[in-house]
């Protein structure tokens, strides 16, 4: 009943708030996104001449990959840690 009650007070005080924001509308280019989207996809497949795609999408993933390896390392220390026998306490 207390979770409720304070969802409702929660609820309340949003409502309260955004009652208090003037109204808006969607900007046209928000609105239109996926023609952009579109024209920027047509035009980058375009640069394929110029631009070596798979060395471009293989450097941008390595520091991504290092990254992943790195927060796993970590990940697998703390939990080697908690371990009593090996290096806990």
């Amino acid at each position: 009943m207390i979770v409720n009650w304070l969802m409702m007070l929660m609820q309340t005080a949003v409502t309260g708030f955004v009652g208090m924001l003037p109204d808006f509308s969607v900007p046209s280019a928000v609105a239109n996104l996926d023609s952009q989207v579109n024209s920027l996809t047509s035009t980058l497949s375009g640069l394929g001449a110029w631009v070596a795609w798979p060395v471009a999408l293989v450097l941008m993933l390595i520091p991504l990959a290092l990254w992943g390896a790195g927060v796993g390392f970590k990940v697998a220390l703390f939990i080697w840690a908690k371990v009593p026998v090996i290096g806990g306490k």
